[in-house]
């Protein structure tokens, strides 16, 4: 059994959430190589599953909402704080008012959220052309 008395912020960490595509460079599949080259450990939360992104005629879609929340509630256990939030695809009314909650829950009070995001936003965009 794990040490309830550890803590698990010892090391920088950003909360992802965003959609997962298993085909296409997009969402936590761009996210997660990226940010852990900038030796920040990339943790994410899927807000659905994609076989490919949407760009393409046909894809298959799986909503995660309703596995959200329990999904969050195991991250509230073990007294995680992330250092960043980064925000992509949310796909419903739903998803925004459970990644509202997961600011509230998560957010330590040097989290730099909005500015990481834009930063990983603009490191991704540049990844586009360079990869």
């Amino acid at each position: 059994m794990p040490d309830k008395n550890v803590s698990h912020n010892n090391q920088k960490k950003i909360a992802a959430i965003n959609d997962y595509s298993g085909f296409g460079r997009c969402s936590i599949a761009v996210e997660l190589p990226v940010i852990s080259a900038m030796k920040i450990q990339c943790c994410p939360m899927p807000t659905s599953i994609f076989s490919n992104h949407t760009g393409f005629d046909s894809f298959y879609f799986k909503d995660f909402t309703e596995n959200m929340p329990p999904y969050m509630a195991e991250w509230k256990k073990l007294n995680l704080k992330f250092d960043g939030i980064v925000t992509g695809f949310l796909g419903s009314h739903n998803q925004i008012a459970i990644v509202e909650e997961f600011f509230k829950n998560f957010k330590n009070l040097f989290s730099l959220d909005f500015i990481i995001q834009r930063i990983c936003c603009y490191i991704l965009y540049l990844f586009q052309f360079f990869a």
